[in-house]
């Protein structure tokens, strides 16, 4: 059971029994833009909050639905449903579609204004010239591993 949130200027790691905040010394944005070495990070302070202890047995239980479900058709062990999942991802779509046109979304989204500005956003993609450019295949990535 991992979740690690990575934000502009913090990432917040829940990982077994840990549970730590990561305050950046500088913008996540700011540096990817102007690092010069590849996998090169930013310094980071961690901070400890307390929380209470609890179970944290989250994936388990679903898996586990999940399977009983499979194997016995008991679809009352299920955790969530998979509509559950198609909820999440339009969410997701809804937070694309309000960003790229710079207005509120109602739900269920116009699913072909999402296909239509996500076909716009693939057709003006291409790689940017960064200091990753510059960067060679042979490039030191031991600051990548901490």
């Amino acid at each position: 059971n991992r979740l690690e949130i990575t934000l502009d200027k913090a990432k917040i790691l829940c990982d077994d029994d840990k549970f730590v905040i990561y305050e950046l010394n500088g913008s996540t944005q700011e540096h990817i833009d102007h690092a010069e070495k590849g996998f090169a990070s930013l310094e980071a302070t961690e901070v400890y909050p307390e929380v209470p202890p609890m179970e944290n047995s989250q994936h388990a239980t679903v898996m586990n639905g999940f399977a009983e479900a499979i194997v016995t058709g008991n679809r009352g062990a299920l955790y969530a449903r998979g509509e559950e999942g198609i909820n999440g991802l339009s969410i997701s779509n809804a937070a694309f579609l309000s960003s790229w046109l710079g207005r509120d979304i109602d739900l269920p989204i116009d699913e072909d204004l999402f296909w239509s500005e996500l076909q716009k956003k693939i057709a003006a993609s291409k790689a940017k010239a960064t200091g990753a450019d510059k960067i060679s295949s042979a490039a030191d990535m031991a600051s990548s591993f901490k």
